[in-house]
């Protein structure tokens, strides 16, 4: 287990790395690459750090893209 956390956080360190976000639609990949990981014993670790890299997209692309608020903008 040790090894499927460590591909998640590397998944999230990729993220952080790039100079731009992908687009938010990569996000519907997730769901499916759980599967991969419950059921795929030979993909389990590149599916891991494929979920780990499109959790962080998922949590970080709400926070910024939701924008300033009119009333606040100068």
């Amino acid at each position: 287990m040790r090894f499927g956390t460590l591909a998640f956080l590397a998944g999230i360190l990729v993220l952080q790395q790039l100079d731009e976000l992908p687009d938010q639609r990569w996000c519907l990949l997730l769901m499916p690459l759980l599967l991969v990981v419950v059921f795929g014993k030979w993909l389990r670790y590149p599916a891991l750090l494929a979920c780990g890299f499109l959790w962080a997209l998922f949590s970080v692309a709400g926070s910024l893209f939701m924008g300033i608020a009119p009333g606040v903008e100068g």
